[in-house]
């Protein structure tokens, strides 16, 4: 079994840990599933709904629906777990029932439920996917309160780019030139989408000398990622000029990533390949710095085809035997612990150089969208 790096108070959270798995050492599955109520937006595979059985449009599921939209006016927060397997037909009625009762729902927390809930049955059940996608754009990102504008944008990056049809682009791209949707998700939405006509768009704003650096840096991100080479660059240029450092691992980085620009990717893997240390240690009552390359091994090891360590569905990088090696420890050897995670985590970051090496900045990006 893998477990990955501790990100919070070292102490408290393995205190946390050990109790947990004092009672739950067979159930990782269960509690990855449950990541604080699915709020960490994950594209599920088909394979992932399984072992359900199926609801036929009849008086059983009209039950169903009946039940949801009772508990959804009551204020339930479903979970991933919560949501019914209704057929074709009955999960249509459902929409249906769910867009009326949107249009007679005037409280913005009520209405967030109901994306919430739409979207989680296209996750666990893609045949859904592109009803809710398309419920989703036509619904959410015009709702009248910019906090659900932005979560529904957040759950539309949920979905795997195949579940967008043209006409379902089309309503995003008329939402980028209008202006009304939060400009951020938007318009990273719309780049990973591959909306190329968009970008005369960006570009004029950029000369419009009304951006924000925050929204010329995304706007410069959004064309890297369509193709724009110069934007690309631009990027790359203003991360290698400020240098790294916790803020730029964790607010910067992430979009050059995003933007699957292997020159951009080349910089990071030159990066790792530096021994400077200017981050700051997981364990935060350590003043010691670490070396950034192992924050940025975590970024690049899902975009690169056949890297040679791996990272967890949460993008962080899996160490070996962890929970074995934690079974039975008591407080008193926390720090017993914390040195087997940095040998760990040493031996990833000599394997990953060592592949770099030999590669030659030889290699080939995922297609994950």
């Amino acid at each position: 079994m893998k477990q990955t790096l501790p990100r919070y108070s070292f102490f408290v959270f393995s205190l946390l840990i050990l109790t947990i798995w004092a009672d739950f050492s067979k159930s990782e599955n269960l509690i990855s599933r449950q990541r604080k109520n699915l709020q960490l937006i994950t594209v599920f595979s088909a394979d992932d709904a399984h072992n359900f059985q199926l609801i036929p449009f009849n008086e059983d599921a009209q039950s169903s629906i009946n039940e949801i939209i009772d508990e959804i006016q009551k204020g339930k927060n479903f979970s991933l777990r919560d949501i019914p397997d209704l057929s074709e037909e009955a999960h249509r009625e459902l929409i249906r029932r769910l867009t009326k009762l949107l249009s007679e729902t005037n409280d913005p927390a009520a209405r967030l439920r109901i994306y919430r809930f739409v979207y989680l049955s296209g996750i666990k059940f893609t045949r859904n996917a592109n009803r809710v996608v398309y419920f989703l754009v036509n619904r959410g990102i015009s709702d009248s309160n910019i906090g659900n504008r932005k979560s529904v944008c957040a759950f539309l990056n949920g979905f795997n780019s195949r579940f967008f049809p043209p006409p379902v682009k089309n309503m995003i791209a008329s939402y980028v030139i209008d202006g009304d949707a939060p400009f951020e998700e938007i318009t990273c939405l719309s780049a990973r989408l591959g909306l190329t006509d968009l970008v005369p768009h960006f570009r004029h704003l950029l000369i419009s000398n009304e951006l924000t650096p925050g929204k010329e840096w995304t706007i410069k991100i959004a064309l890297g990622r369509l193709g724009d080479s110069e934007a690309a660059d631009w990027c790359v240029d203003q991360v290698r000029r400020i240098g790294m450092n916790d803020l730029v691992v964790n607010e910067l980085v992430p979009d050059l990533v995003f933007m699957r620009y292997k020159p951009a990717i080349d910089f990071l893997l030159k990066t790792i390949m530096d021994d400077e240390k200017n981050c700051s240690s997981p364990n935060p009552d350590s003043d010691v710095k670490i070396n950034c390359a192992y924050r940025l091994i975590e970024f690049v090891a899902s975009v690169i085809v056949d890297f040679p360590v791996s990272v967890d569905e949460e993008g962080e990088l899996l160490t070996n035997d962890y929970n074995e090696a934690t079974e039975g420890v008591i407080v008193g050897l926390l720090w017993f612990l914390w040195e087997l995670l940095t040998n760990d985590y040493n031996e990833a970051l000599e394997k990953v150089r060592l592949w770099i090496e030999d590669i030659s900045f030889d290699y080939s990006l995922e297609n994950i969208d």
